[in-house]
């Protein structure tokens, strides 16, 4: 099974942790969007300019990942950690293998 794909940042590729919508009502994981902001003030998604840079936490999709990582870690039997939100400061990740990632190119946040 792979994770839908709204459950990954169109930005960094990889299945959000912390999940935060802009202006513009597109989700992003937060530290790869602040990123995009240091040196962007328009949407990567539509190109078009941001009324304001805030960035609000998106709980529901937040929670949905999570219930997801639980399915299907009760389905596999094999524990996976769910992500823990990181920081813009941070640089690398480690990636983890999991039954339901088939693609290699997924990467799961820990």
């Amino acid at each position: 099974v792979v994770p839908l794909s709204s459950f990954i940042c169109p930005i960094g590729m990889d299945l959000m942790s912390d999940p935060v919508s802009t202006a513009d009502g597109m989700t992003f994981e937060r530290c790869h969007i602040a990123k995009w902001f240091k040196t962007s003030k328009i949407s990567p998604m539509t190109g078009a300019a941001l009324s304001n840079l805030k960035l609000r936490t998106n709980h529901v999709l937040r929670n949905a990942i999570e219930e997801f990582i639980a399915h299907e870690n009760q389905r596999a039997h094999k524990v996976l950690k769910v992500p823990t939100p990181h920081s813009a400061k941070i640089k690398t990740t480690k990636s983890v293998k999991a039954p339901f990632l088939h693609n290699e190119g997924w990467r799961l946040l820990i």
